[in-house]
């Protein structure tokens, strides 16, 4: 009964500092937007806002969907005791989030000029591709944060969600005013390289956590070391779980009302 009251209290915890994290973030990202107006003005808003949607769409694509999954397999075989097996989950998850994230991280960047011109925004590419970086690494911080959560432990996320924004605001910012006197579009692209900066910090936090706890992670392994199901089994779970999610996470995926 205690410890069922502790893991209550753990959990309510680490929501209470997730949603702490969430407003953080939130009000980051909205003073942002003002302040980076008055830098680029209209027009390199235009180019910044050409990446952007398209950094959002394939973003969602990768990350919505697969984090919920490992979380929630990583908690039902903890509460199966295969400490192993829910370690397992995660490894096979971060081959697949860092083979998505280089699709579509080195996709993006070598088509940039192609999806610019397309939209009719040519000098849209800089910010476009300084973007892709973050859709290489924003897959693979969403794996760790979504093993953690599995856990139960909502504090890594937190602190990686506030690094990230914090960083994505700053640097994006920074970087948009010293690249104003090279040009709008180059402006542009240093407020979307302000995603790229935030993604490595984000990563960063929530990867020295992991070092941080890997000892204590594998203790609970024991000797129980045989695996349960193998890496295809898993990976077929974790995606019949993620495309659902996936699906309806999206507007673009959506079926609309009449």
């Amino acid at each position: 009964m205690e410890d069922n009251k502790s893991k209550s209290k753990s959990f309510v915890l680490g929501a209470a500092i997730l949603g702490v994290a969430g407003l953080i973030t939130k009000l980051l990202g909205a003073a942002f937007r003002i302040p980076l107006t008055n830098i680029i003005g209209a027009s390199g808003m235009g180019y910044y806002q050409t990446a952007y949607p398209i950094y959002v769409l394939l973003l969602t694509i990768s990350t919505s969907g697969i984090p919920t999954a490992i979380s929630r397999m990583v908690a039902e075989r903890r509460a199966q005791n295969q400490y192993y097996e829910a370690h397992r989950v995660f490894k096979v998850s971060f081959k697949l989030m860092l083979a998505l994230g280089l699709i579509t991280g080195v996709g993006v960047f070598i088509l940039a000029p192609w999806i610019c011109r397309l939209q009719l925004e040519p000098d849209a590419v800089y910010s476009l591709r300084a973007i892709s970086l973050a859709l290489i690494l924003c897959p693979v911080m969403s794996c760790f944060r979504g093993f953690f959560q599995g856990r139960r432990n909502m504090t890594p996320t937190a602190l990686s969600q506030v690094a990230e924004q914090f960083f994505r605001v700053g640097l994006g910012l920074g970087m948009a005013y010293l690249l104003l006197k090279v040009g709008k579009p180059q402006a542009a692209a240093g407020a979307a390289f302000g995603a790229s900066a935030g993604a490595i910090f984000g990563l960063l936090a929530v990867v020295i956590i992991y070092f941080k706890k890997k000892n204590e992670i594998e203790a609970e392994f024991g000797n129980n070391l045989v695996a349960i199901q193998s890496e295809k089994q898993l990976l077929k779970e974790i995606l019949l779980i993620a495309v659902p999610i996936t699906l309806g996470a999206y507007p673009l995926f959506k079926i609309s009302k009449i």
